[in-house]
């Protein structure tokens, strides 16, 4: 049957969960949970030794079996292969769908645990679910949609809930939102104030990369200050202190023992990180360096490297973290050269600057009024290399491999120029924390994630 579980697919596991779909079966059999058939009613199939007995059956022998639901009886194959199965995702692009009925999900947990504390997974039913969703103020999904999510993130609403209530960061005197006015208009204060603080455009997730928002005044984002970005990360530490405002970032969780909670971005002193080395060259054992053997450049600090490159033909650099303790980031040419332009008074080219200067470089060689002033940087970067062995590159490399070089000379020079005076440090230390959502620019917020 079309859209229905044949015996194979019952055979294969939840591509999400990784959980067998069988498995899942039986888990809705025990909780008495609904699903969906192929004609778009929901059925319950019933805990009997009966129905456990047929679907050990379909698990063995791989044949359709006869099914006792609250509507009567059913084929194993007019279930239908939904979200709880790994199936249909719902909504344009699958993934955008589904993100935004997790964290709707989330809301609702929320919503119910901070007035029912005591409340255990059983016996939340859903008729309390629904009650709860009608508590929140959420955009994307409706409460139908977001019940179609498999119980992993039913578990993973229930436990993050019950955590950040334990921890008393949330309580029965907020409201919980999601992409809803509320939660736009504290972003929108983010942005005027970016404004005033004379800072080029800040991603929200980059200042507060909350995916759900909670507070106790609706009206909270007409009381926000905006006259500076430091000044609204001051308020929003203080109204996170007194349990009034705060985001909440989420990551899905798959079993309680593991869960972590984090309060991030608390003190104006974090996260500070020192530059150690630049290198634009690969380096042999026997034979030496090659100046010219790979288009991007690498940086060292303290906690970890970053690849500086560009990913195409003349595009703009970017930087890619490798953290020791964590996972990395990116970011953009803009926000390297912003830094390196606010820590150290230098204008670094534009890319199409860049561009300009490799064509030259590859049409005049040695003779390009470039040549010269570059040599003079990788100098400082590299004192080993020789002036034959630089210039020799505009005759041996494409104009896109001299582009990708040079703007990564123009980075290290800056950052190796200024190695001694700290001024590097804070270069590095705004590209580790921009990547990280750890921006001196950033607010505070809870993470939720294992």
């Amino acid at each position: 049957m079309k859209g229905g579980m044949a015996p194979g697919e019952w055979a294969k596991i939840n591509s999400n969960t990784k959980v067998d779909r069988i498995d899942i079966l039986r888990l809705l059999m025990k909780n008495g949970e609904a699903m969906p058939k192929i004609d778009g009613t929901e059925i319950v199939v019933k805990n009997t030794p009966e129905n456990r007995a047929a679907v050990d059956r379909l698990d063995k022998e791989k044949k359709t079996q006869d099914l006792e639901t609250n509507k009567g009886t059913i084929k194993s194959n007019e279930i239908k292969k939904s979200i709880v199965f790994g199936g249909d995702q719902g909504g344009r692009g699958g993934g955008e769908a589904q993100t935004a009925r997790a964290e709707i999900m989330q809301c609702v947990y929320c919503e119910h645990i901070v007035n029912n504390p005591r409340a255990s997974f059983e016996s939340i039913q859903p008729s309390d679910l629904e009650k709860a969703y009608n508590g929140t103020s959420v955009v994307g999904a409706t409460f139908e949609q977001v019940m179609e999510l498999d119980p992993s993130w039913h578990y993973s609403g229930y436990w993050t809930a019950k955590r950040l209530v334990r921890a008393k960061l949330i309580n029965n005197k907020m409201t919980f939102h999601r992409n809803d006015r509320v939660m736009n208009d504290i972003y929108k204060v983010k942005d005027v104030a970016v404004k005033n603080s004379n800072l080029t455009k800040i991603e929200n997730d980059k200042w507060n990369p909350g995916d759900i928002w909670a507070t106790t005044d609706k009206s909270i984002a007409s009381k926000l200050p905006n006259k500076s970005i430091q000044e609204l990360n001051i308020k929003l530490i203080e109204l996170f202190d007194s349990r009034k405002l705060m985001g909440i970032s989420l990551k899905k969780v798959v079993a309680e023992n593991q869960l972590k909670l984090e309060i991030k971005n608390k003190d104006a002193g974090r996260y500070k990180y020192k530059f150690i080395s630049g290198r634009s060259m690969t380096v042999f054992k026997l034979k030496g360096g090659d100046i010219w053997r790979s288009k991007s450049s690498d940086v060292e600090f303290e906690g970890g490297s970053a690849a500086i490159r560009n990913k195409a033909d003349f595009a703009a650099l970017t930087f890619e973290l490798k953290l020791k303790t964590a996972r990395g980031g990116g970011g953009g040419y803009k926000q390297i050269s912003d830094s390196i332009k606010n820590r150290m008074n230098i204008n670094l080219p534009s890319n199409p600057d860049l561009k300009t200067q490799a064509n030259n470089l590859k049409q005049q060689g040695e003779k390009s009024r470039y040549a010269m002033p570059l040599y003079n940087m990788v100098k400082k970067i590299h004192p080993q290399v020789t002036k034959q062995e630089w210039m020799q590159g505009f005759n041996e490399k494409r104009a896109a491999e001299i582009h990708s070089k040079i703007a990564g000379i123009h980075v290290l020079h800056a950052l190796v120029a200024n190695a001694k005076n700290g001024k590097a440090d804070l270069v590095i230390t705004d590209m580790v924390n921009y990547a990280g959502s750890t921006l001196e620019e950033s607010s505070i917020y809870a993470k939720v994630y294992q």
